[in-house]
């Protein structure tokens, strides 16, 4: 396996989104160079500026690298980019690695393996858990599955953009080890939501509710002093849209039954009402945090932003009305 090193191995860069903009900014900084592609070429200015090259494919983009990484939106997206008619892997050579870290199918990873064997190219999966923060601040937690001798000719890659780095072994693994880590999240903040409820029905102040817990043996990170906080300085969930969360979880789904599909398993197994939990959480959050403690009615039912809401509370157009 050739050595991947600075200023020698060439990298590409699929997906300048939030967190690959800011990823891909840790490896130009490495010393990388970097060739990138963005279905939207404004995302990717700031890269461009740093000393970037622009390429209007993804197969181009492999066409002028030996490792090509991928951080996108949906499973249908990694598809495209990878496997695609001017996807990454149709640009690939003999000897290219392609490295996928969007939070994708595990039956995928397997599929872009096996269809990247076939050219003698290697094949990744390293989704990453950490958000936004982490991937600014190179923090990021990297699950790898794959072949062992790539994963570790990549390491100065991975260091480059992450602080824990584990290898979890073959194609597919990586991608499984994220779906744990999501159903973790999902089940964390179901019970947060749950417990402020609790906390609202039996009539306590909330915000002094969590200066207790958050110091307690119940902590999470979004309730720690030392750690996010933003739940209690803002009033919202430190993470993304709820539909974040459903989307990982119902890849988790196929991943396990694939033959009973995402959105039969998501419905079987109550991720739709996960979703609707999170919204609620948002809502409750927002609302006791611009009211002082006090639960005003929602505007509708259909969905908006948490601060669409706390906005229109705040002008006063939503009548208050108490939840019990």
């Amino acid at each position: 396996m050739p050595k991947i090193e600075a200023g020698k191995t060439r990298l590409g860069w699929v997906g300048t989104g939030v967190m690959g903009s800011a990823m891909a900014g840790h490896l130009l900084k490495a010393g990388f160079a970097l060739t990138v592609f963005n279905r939207t070429k404004s995302k990717a200015e700031p890269l461009l500026a740093q000393g970037a090259k622009w390429a209007d494919t993804p197969k181009s983009v492999a066409a002028a690298a030996d490792v090509v990484f991928a951080i996108v939106g949906f499973p249908s997206d990694v598809r495209e980019v990878m496997l695609g008619a001017e996807g990454a892997l149709a640009g690939s050579k003999s000897g290219n690695i392609l490295v996928d870290m969007t939070t994708s199918e595990p039956s995928l990873a397997v599929e872009i393996a096996e269809a990247a064997k076939q050219k003698s190219v290697s094949s990744v999966d390293a989704p990453v858990s950490g958000g936004d923060v982490g991937a600014k601040n190179a923090t990021l937690s990297i699950m790898i599955g794959g072949d062992k001798d790539v994963v570790e000719s990549l390491s100065p890659c991975f260091q480059a953009m992450g602080k824990t780095i584990v290898y979890q072994g073959g194609p597919g693994s990586g991608q499984h080890t994220k779906m744990v880590n999501q159903i973790l999240i999902a089940t964390n903040m179901i019970g947060v939501c749950e417990a402020l409820l609790y906390g609202y029905k039996a009539r306590l102040d909330l915000p002094t509710v969590l200066q207790s817990v958050g110091s307690g043996a119940a902590v999470l990170q979004q309730l720690r002093p030392d750690g996010d906080g933003r739940l209690r300085d803002s009033g919202r969930m430190p993470s993304r849209r709820c539909t974040r969360q459903h989307r990982p979880a119902t890849a988790a789904c196929a991943g396990v039954h694939p033959r009973r599909g995402a959105s039969r398993c998501s419905r079987r197994y109550g991720w739709r009402d996960l979703h609707w939990r999170r919204r609620r959480g948002h809502w409750l959050l927002a609302s006791f945090r611009a009211h002082g403690g006090e639960i005003r009615a929602r505007p509708s039912r259909r969905h908006r932003s948490v601060r669409a809401c706390v906005s229109q509370r705040r002008s006063g157009t939503v009548p208050a009305r108490r939840l019990d």
